[in-house]
């Protein structure tokens, strides 16, 4: 991500210069009192991504480039940088895997070569490189969602959950397969899910509960 600074403080001015115009009594002292506070903000602004995104990350990213392109001598030395490792090393891999076949930025095939056991052994820096790669958090929209699930899971009407099963509810909810309608399936379904809730209803009467004294398991 880049900011011009030139840009925003020609906008600045522009601005000022507009205020002039209509009338607005603003002496010398002010422009360059304004100037001077909008270039401190900019800078503000630009010190705080560079915090935020490190050059480690543009390095990695640029890797996706290089598998996209299928460049056939990039420049590995920021990446190897990152890796603790060596551009030769890198080059000297990425000979052969260019000429695998399919789109290598894919993340199917990415997620091949960073995780199958045959390509580690072929690749372990270049797949050590993809893993870390297919780890970088490109936005925060996977954790908005975790907060919102916890937010349905960890309610006020049912705020006694245990961290243990909250957690177990929340892996299943954001990391589990999506759990089909049981009113929708076919007869085996429908028995099998009627053998679920009979067996979690007769567990959940074992609990001693207040109020459950003229509770029985037939009713």
């Amino acid at each position: 991500m880049f900011f011009r600074s030139e840009a925003v403080a020609a906008d600045v001015a522009a601005t000022l210069s507009k205020l002039k115009d209509a009338g607005v009594c603003m002496t010398n002292s002010n422009s360059e009192n304004g100037n001077s506070a909008a270039n401190k903000f900019i800078k503000d602004v630009v010190s705080n991504l560079e915090m935020r995104f490190s050059d480690d990350v543009s390095s990695l990213c640029s890797l996706h480039e290089v598998l996209q392109q299928r460049t056939s001598a990039p420049d590995f030395i920021k990446i190897a940088k990152v890796l603790g490792t060596s551009s030769q090393e890198l080059q000297k891999e990425w000979e052969f895997i260019q000429r695998l076949d399919g789109d290598l930025s894919s993340d199917k095939q990415m997620i091949t070569i960073a995780t199958s056991p045959q390509y580690i052994r072929m690749y372990p820096t270049f797949s050590a490189a993809l893993r870390r790669l297919l780890l970088l958090p490109v936005a925060t929209a996977t954790v908005e969602r975790s907060f919102s699930t916890l937010n349905r899971i960890l309610s006020d009407k049912r705020c006694r959950l245990t961290p243990d099963h909250t957690r177990h509810l929340m892996l299943m909810s954001v990391e589990g397969p999506r759990v089909p309608d049981a009113r929708v399936g076919t007869t085996t379904e429908q028995n099998d899910m009627d053998e679920l809730l009979s067996a979690a209803y007769s567990c959940w009467l074992t609990k001693p509960r207040r109020g459950l004294d003229t509770v029985h398991p037939s009713a």
